[in-house]
């Protein structure tokens, strides 16, 4: 891919991009292709004399980074996809709870109407058997 180093800085851009920047993917895809063609433009097809060799070494660049863009950008893009999973599945766990709290105070006060406060103690003790005579 060449001398200059610089690159490295473009994928690095990239990664930044796909995977630690809250952009969304589609946002994020359409800089890196603008940035990847604009770099590849700047620093290799302005250098070189002849026109073949331009068009072998842009098909190459081009190629290299596109083939980056695309595994970082599933990478990335699977990354967000379960973030945002791992956020839904706390918030529906957040709001089943309570739900839950909500109908153990439902089931609390149809138990106090129903019966005595004594039976209801021994009850949420967790006895199986209440019968104190038979």
């Amino acid at each position: 891919m060449g001398e200059d180093p610089s690159y490295g800085t473009l994928a690095l851009l990239i990664v930044y991009l796909y995977s630690f920047s809250p952009v969304d993917f589609f946002y994020s895809t359409a800089v890196c292709v603008t940035l990847t063609i604009s770099y590849v433009i700047a620093f290799y097809v302005s250098d070189l004399q002849g026109e073949a060799s331009t068009v072998a070494v842009f098909g190459e660049l081009f190629g290299t980074l596109a083939l980056f863009i695309v595994v970082i950008g599933f990478i990335g893009y699977t990354l967000e996809f379960s973030q945002r999973l791992a956020y839904l599945n706390r918030f529906r766990i957040i709001v089943d709870q309570m739900i839950l709290k909500g109908e153990r105070q439902v089931y609390d006060q149809l138990l106090a109407s129903m019966l005595p406060q004594d039976i209801l103690r021994r009850l949420k003790k967790g006895e199986r058997l209440i019968a104190d005579e038979y």
